[in-house]
This record gives structure tokens, sequence and C-alpha cells, in this order.
């Protein structure tokens, strides 16, 4: 239940906030690749490494700040890349991060081993977010300068924020997609990284669909019984 309290916020803050700025008029995406795209299909372009199953976390804790879905262990792949980074508006991000939905087979299963866990199968994964972790420095200056510079930056791309809060500023473009820009604090230092996070709200479909199968694999097994 919490899952669905959790994707409907996003859409909720995804179309009201759009009623006071206009969202820009196309699907924002990650390094242009398009949402939903596998693993599979994206690890031929960009290096990923340590690929874990994970609980699903959903746009609204990524993007927005919010809570994170109420899923089990095995809804999600969650990849990332430290090796030959792009550099990003003027930045090298220390790593990228991608979010992959698990995708039922065509029974609506999603095999899971002993423990529960997801059993790898690339090919049926769908992107639903990303994000860049930029060091901005270990000063106050050093963050807040390369957060006005990017959100300067993010504005000339995707016109006025929809989002502006002390330490997030997000736009809307179309069809649930959006990017975030946020300050990540850390205890003991005034900062060590900004994220810059991409998104689309019809991920958190995509989890609640992951979900409903591995409940419905756990409901049939009566080994033992």
């Amino acid at each position: 239940m919490k899952r669905f309290v959790a994707a409907a916020v996003a859409l909720l803050i995804t179309l009201g906030c759009a009623a006071f700025a206009e969202a820009y008029q196309e699907q924002i995406l990650f390094r242009k690749i398009p949402w939903g795209s596998s693993c599979d299909e994206i690890a031929k372009e960009i290096p990923l490494s340590d690929l874990r199953a994970s609980r699903g976390h959903g746009t609204a804790e990524l993007l927005l700040n919010g809570e994170g879905m109420d899923t089990d262990v095995g809804t999600e792949y969650v990849g990332r890349c430290t090796e030959d980074l792009p550099t990003v508006a003027g930045y090298t991000p220390n790593y990228m991060e991608f979010y992959f939905a698990a995708v039922p087979d065509e029974n609506g299963y999603l095999p899971v081993d002993e423990s529960g866990n997801i059993i790898a199968d690339m090919q049926r994964t769908k992107l639903y977010a990303a994000y860049y972790a930029i060091q901005a420095g270990n000063s106050q200056k050093s963050q807040i300068d390369a957060y006005l510079d990017l959100t300067n930056k993010l504005t000339k791309l995707y016109g006025d924020a929809d989002v502006t809060t002390d330490t997030e500023t997000v736009w809307h473009g179309t069809e649930g997609t959006m990017v975030s820009l946020r300050k990540v604090y850390w205890s003991g230092y005034w900062t060590t990284d900004i994220v810059i996070a991409y998104g689309c709200t019809q991920g958190d479909e995509w989890l609640g669909t992951a979900q409903d199968a591995v409940d419905r694999v756990f409901a049939e097994d009566t080994e033992g019984l």
C-alpha cells in the first residue's frame, strides 16, 4: 500500500507544480537514453559495475526528497559507472548511478532465489532513474557556487524550475519525466556531493508490477507444508 502512496505523491507533485510553471514540452532524459531501456542495452555503451538487487526506491525518494516505496528486496537493480566518466556542464562526476525496475516474464512471474532475491536477467529490466554525483568541494562557498552555476545551466535548458527549496530544484518535462538538482550533506562536512538526478514516474508503476510478481511467487510457494 505504501508504494502506491509514494507513487501518488510523486504524481501529485508533478501535476500540482505544472499549474504554477509551464513544464518543459519534451521528455527529460538522462544522456538521451530512453526511459525503459534495459540494463543490457545501456551496458553496451556505458561500463556498469557493482550491479546489485535492491528494494524499489521510486522517484519520490530519488528525485523529490520524499518517502521511498514499500517494496521488498528483489524489485530493482542498481548499477554504478565509475570509469570513462563524461564531463557534465564543466564538472566531472565521481560516478553515475542507474536504477532499473525488474520486469516479470510473459506469465507474470519474477524468478527469485531461496533468499527472495531476484535472479538476474539483465534483458528484463527497465531504466527509470539515473543520476550524476558531483564533488563540489568541502566548503560552503564551493557548494553554493556549483549549485548556482548548475541551476542556471539547467534553467537555460528546461526553463524556470517547478520546485525550489533550500536544498533542491526540480524541473518537469512531459510524460512524468523530471530532473532534480540536489545538495547532499554528510555529518561532519559541509558537503560531499551535488546530485543531478533524472527519472520518470512510470518507473513507480514498473516497480509495483515487479512487487506484485514477487508476491505471487511467495504466495504460491507451499513447499514443506
